[in-house]
């Protein structure tokens, strides 16, 4: 086991909410991928001109701020729709 997989399962067991409700939001290949394979959302912090890591996220952001947009889309929550509410 990795550290990575160690932290995200001493996460998930002291939760109970399944992996799906969860977005691992990293810079870190091994932490992306432990999140993925464990089947959480995953969301890499890349810095514009940075290079892209080796796996592959389901969302990418360039800082940490981003981040709420990711949340609101995965909840289904657009900027457009509550403009026009």
């Amino acid at each position: 086991d990795s550290a990575a997989e160690d932290v995200l399962d001493n996460v998930l067991s002291q939760i109970d909410v399944p992996p799906l409700k969860f977005v691992a939001v990293s810079d870190r290949d091994d932490y992306l991928k432990a999140a993925r394979d464990a089947g959480m959302f995953t969301c890499r912090v890349r810095p514009l001109n940075k290079r892209r890591g080796n796996v592959t996220a389901d969302y990418n952001v360039e800082d940490a701020g981003s981040v709420q947009d990711v949340i609101n889309e995965i909840n289904g929550i657009s900027f457009n729709f509550a403009l026009k509410h």
